[in-house]
């Protein structure tokens, strides 16, 4: 919600998730219908979120799904049809990074194929990251020409966005990443999610999705973006300090978060697929 929603909202008596939940107006003064209905209706998602998690247990509460209503199906035939190459992209980047006058460096390059398996590559600078970045366009590369329909499926613009921009920093394969998206072989599974579905989070990301489609396994460790930024910086430091062995832990505990988002990238193509 915008600020100038919210404010539109409190100037017509609606103060709480609560009120928006259950209010009786028809409409609100200067806010459009649309999305006036489609503001109530998130609300009454989370209200319906909110009352089955007080039902259970307080530490078992994040593990019940929230609840969802498909709004548009329509939307989720954006998502093309499976296919034994498809793969399942995510990035870890650090923006705190810096080499000489270049700041930022996406230090791990992951995805999973359609049997999980993991796929990383790591970059701890500016030399490493370049190489990278080429041995994933060679992958892909490689791989479409066994899979033509294969498609690279991510979660948010992140990756598109850094693809774009790792090629434009090294002056390498820029023409080849304009075109797997001038093919559409990059699937952004976020926006199709937030055109078909009303979810009863406040959020959208990832992580708040997966009690409805994840049910095998658990996050330990690293658990966020944040977090692994945060413990990158923790490894640097331990391998600045000669602790070798601690900052292998904490590099294996990223890697084992960046592994499960990719299976979670594709548990939710999954799940879309079969609503």
């Amino acid at each position: 919600m915008r600020m100038e929603q919210r404010a539109k909202l409190r100037a017509a008596g609606i103060i709480t998730l609560q009120d928006l939940a259950t209010t009786k107006l028809s409409k609100i003064p200067d806010m459009s219908m649309r999305t006036y209905l489609s503001l109530r209706t998130q609300a009454k998602a989370q209200i319906e979120t909110r009352n089955k998690r007080e039902k259970v247990a307080e530490e078992q509460r994040n593990k019940v799904p929230p609840h969802y209503e498909v709004l548009n199906s329509s939307a989720l035939s954006a998502i093309p049809e499976k296919d034994d190459g498809d793969i399942f992209f995510d990035f870890e980047g650090d923006p705190l990074y810096n080499e000489g006058s270049v700041w930022g460096i996406d230090y791990l390059f992951g995805w999973v194929d359609k049997n999980k398996k993991f796929y990383p590559l790591w970059a701890h600078n500016l030399e490493q990251e370049k190489k990278a970045f080429e041995d994933f366009v060679k992958y892909i590369k490689d791989r479409r020409a066994k899979y033509p329909k294969m498609h690279i499926y991510h979660y948010a613009a992140y990756e598109k966005t850094h693809l774009l921009s790792i090629a434009a920093r090294y002056g390498i394969e820029e023409e080849y990443i304009s075109q797997l998206l001038r093919e559409n072989v990059l699937i952004d599974l976020y926006p199709i999610v937030r055109r078909a579905l009303i979810i009863g989070s406040h959020s959208y990301s990832l992580k708040k999705l997966e009690p409805i489609f994840v049910t095998d396994e658990e996050r330990e460790g690293v658990t966020n973006a944040a977090d692994s930024v945060v413990e990158y910086a923790n490894y640097c430091e331990l391998l600045v300090n000669g602790e070798t062995e601690k900052a292998e832990i904490k590099l294996k505990q990223i890697e084992d978060y960046n592994a499960y988002d990719c299976r979670s990238t594709l548990g939710l193509r999954d799940w879309l697929v079969s609503e």
